[in-house]
C-alpha cells in the first residue's frame, strides 16, 4: 500500500467519526491535497455545504469571502 493510500484511509477514517459534527467544510489546500481531500471524504463530505477555495496568496480575499458568508448564513440561523 502506497503512502498516499494509506493517508486517504486515515483520513477517510477521521471525517467518518467527525464529519457529522459540522455542517460546513472549507478547503484551502493546494490541488494536490485537494485530490486526496475529495477522495477520501467521497460520500462523506456534504456537495452543498463544502467550500473550495484555490491555495494561494492571491485567493485569501476569495476565502475570507466564503468564510462571511458562512458566519451570516450562521448568524442569520440562530439569531
Amino acid at each position: 500500500m502506497t503512502g498516499r493510500a494509506i493517508f486517504v484511509q486515515r483520513l477517510r477514517s477521521f471525517l467518518n467519526k467527525f464529519a457529522s459534527n459540522f455542517k460546513y467544510f472549507v478547503i484551502f489546500v493546494p490541488n494536490h491535497h485537494k485530490r486526496i481531500i475529495f477522495e477520501a471524504g467521497e460520500g462523506i463530505l456534504p456537495q452543498d455545504t463544502t467550500f473550495v477555495v484555490p491555495y494561494n496568496l492571491y485567493k485569501l480575499p476569495q476565502l475570507r469571502s466564503v468564510i462571511d458568508t458562512i458566519v451570516q448564513e450562521l448568524l442569520i440561523k440562530y439569531y
